[in-house]
């Protein structure tokens, strides 16, 4: 199997590097994960369908706490 050169440069990536800095061919991109807290996605404008996604992107809240989190949608801070 013939690995993208940028991971053959890279050597072996660590677990932990994968987690934090993942690598995808799908309809989003990784942009930023702050531990505990959110995940942000943009879209991939190299992604092979045309037009596709139709969002910019995605922004995951991260709450712990299924209540707080019921509070916070009831309350419209999410969709």
């Amino acid at each position: 199997m013939a690995l993208p050169a940028i991971l053959a440069d890279r050597g072996n990536v660590s677990a932990r590097d994968m987690r934090s800095h993942p690598i995808g061919t799908g309809p989003f991109k990784f942009v930023e994960c702050k531990p505990n807290q959110s995940i942000k996605v943009a879209r991939n404008l190299d992604y092979g369908k045309p037009g596709r996604p139709y969002l910019d992107g995605i922004e995951y809240t991260i709450i712990a706490n299924r209540s707080t989190a019921i509070l916070a949608l009831v309350a419209g801070k999410f969709e």
